[in-house]
């Protein structure tokens, strides 16, 4: 075998351990999360919580849009993809605009 081999070979058989390392423990009983209903953060002293005090509502509005593309389409991988392409092209025009101004921006240089 040439060293390129045994190096491949070695590679995939440390990827193996490496996987099998990180896989569970057989039967592993697992407590069954209590759902707890989303609450806005309310603003502190911290700027992290300022800002996530200023997104809440974004992240509603995603978020009930996401339910109802589920409710309507019984998938949420689908629902995840329709709401991705109205996002895309709600921001169509702020990403024209960027793109026209940096062209205009390399015309300068």
């Amino acid at each position: 075998m040439s060293r390129r081999t045994l190096k491949t070979v070695a590679l995939l058989g440390l990827t193996l351990l490496l996987v099998a390392a990180c896989g569970p423990d057989g039967a592993v009983a697992t407590a069954t999360p209590i759902p707890s209903p989303l609450a806005p953060v309310n603003p502190g002293g911290d700027p992290f919580q300022l800002l996530s005090w200023l997104f809440t509502p974004v992240f509603q509005a995603l978020f009930i849009g996401l339910v109802l593309l589920d409710k309507l389409t019984g998938d949420i991988g689908i629902s995840i993809l329709l709401l991705t392409i109205v996002i895309r092209i709600i921001l169509i025009s702020p990403y024209r605009k960027q793109l026209v101004s940096q062209k205009r921006t390399q015309l300068l240089a």
